[in-house]
């Protein structure tokens, strides 16, 4: 069953989201890691608006970058740690597919607002009741109740 979604997947053009961009370069450059991995999430920001599986193998997209097989791989590496890259297997003598991770996605198109940081919530929360604001409108304003 999985195999099979995956599979569609890869042979489609798939969209989850609507394409309205808000300045997609900047977000990508916004990001705090290395620059090699920004410039693959801005490549991979160009493949996913034009609908297109990103499936290169690592020696082509070192030959794309002008760096080695292993630095490519080093910036793999540090996106999908950081959970801006999805690295899909298609089997063996396949190259993989690369795609930008669903909360990427979805900040970079405006469908999801910008998350308060987990340390800052309970404060966050803590103000919000001092200054009588309901469960209802903190939650609106990205602040989860008190755990």
């Amino acid at each position: 069953m999985i195999r099979a979604h995956w599979a569609q997947v890869i042979r489609t053009k798939v969209s989850y989201h609507s394409h309205q961009l808000r300045a997609p370069a900047l977000y990508a450059s916004s990001l705090n890691g290395p620059l090699g991995t920004r410039l693959l999430i801005a490549v991979l920001f160009e493949r996913a608006l034009a609908g297109k599986p990103f499936t290169p193998s690592q020696a082509k997209l070192a030959r794309l970058v002008h760096r080695s097989d292993r630095t490519v791989r080093r910036w793999l590496d540090v996106g999908v740690r950081r959970g801006w890259i999805r690295v899909v297997r298609r089997g063996r003598k396949l190259s993989n597919v690369y795609r930008l991770s669903r909360p990427l996605w979805a900040r970079l198109v405006g469908q999801q607002p910008p998350r308060l940081p987990t340390a800052l919530q309970a404060t966050m929360w803590s103000v919000g009741r001092h200054l009588g604001l309901s469960d209802g409108q903190m939650a609106r304003r990205g602040v989860a109740g008190r755990r």
